[in-house]
């Protein structure tokens, strides 16, 4: 059977509107001049963080300044977010055939109390970069520690996302993967498979 590592916002929760909120808090509050359309496509395009840096730069002020007013107002946005369509559905039907299944993503601790609520006993492991070792995407360093500490075969493992960083980092990874998205948005590398459905990786899982 096949090894699963999902990303998170955007993939298996429908959570942009929390995290555009806070975005949008974090503009407001530094008077950056950016509207909630851009702000949006920029995060999809590239993430949060990026976001952030840019603003460092011309703005001068500094990351960790926007950074930590982005994670006060989190606190107030993080439970705004939905549970995909047909995730559920698709995550017991792999587990059930005896998939293994991964999550690899950047938002903060409130994965844990996600995980724990929303899809407990599912994954195997949880790794989030978010304010810990582990490189923040595309780097390959938390993929390439599942696959040691799991010992996992390359050829037999998919991550999926809904954002180009989540593709890069696959192919940086040197493993397979499943772009959830079905906006015609510009990808530096071509994912092994793309999907419109969540469920339609248990057909992928079949073949």
């Amino acid at each position: 059977m096949s090894n699963y590592i999902f990303d998170v916002d955007g993939t298996l929760l429908d959570s942009y509107g929390g995290i555009l909120e806070s975005v949008m808090d974090v503009i407001k509050l530094n008077n950056y001049n950016m509207n909630s359309k851009d702000a949006l496509d920029f995060i999809l395009k590239y993430a949060v963080f990026d976001l952030f840096y840019k603003i460092e730069k011309e703005t001068n002020i500094p990351f960790d300044k926007v950074l930590e007013e982005y994670k006060k107002s989190r606190l107030r946005t993080q439970d705004n977010y939905a549970i995909m369509p047909n995730c559920k559905k698709m995550l017991n039907e792999l587990k059930n055939n005896g998939a293994k299944l991964f999550i690899f993503t950047h938002k903060g601790e409130a994965i844990n109390h996600i995980v724990e609520n929303d899809f407990k006993g599912i994954f195997i492991d949880v790794i989030h970069a978010f304010g810990h070792d582990f490189k923040r995407k595309p780097s390959s360093y938390s993929i390439d520690y599942l696959v040691n500490k799991y010992d996992l075969d390359r050829d037999d493992t998919y991550y999926v996302g809904d954002r180009p960083i989540d593709i890069e980092c696959a192919y940086n990874s040197n493993i397979k993967s499943i772009f959830y998205n079905e906006k015609n948005i510009g990808l530096k590398y071509k994912p092994t498979y793309r999907i419109n459905d969540l469920i339609e990786i248990v057909d992928i899982e079949k073949k």
